[in-house]
């Protein structure tokens, strides 16, 4: 994954695990509601913890 400057490259591994419903509409299929359920999330090896 890129970072913001667009050059530098990092590696992203995750685990995480989330529901998504959908709906189809009348201009195609549509996402409405994602769930994260859970899991794990390492960048470059180092385990990330959003605050």
């Amino acid at each position: 994954m890129y970072r913001r400057d667009g050059v530098t490259l990092d590696t992203v591994v995750t685990t995480q695990k989330h529901r998504e419903a959908w709906a189809k509409t009348p201009r195609g299929w549509r996402g409405f509601e994602v769930v994260e359920l859970g899991g794990t999330v390492t960048i470059n090896g180092t385990p990330y913890r959003p605050e």
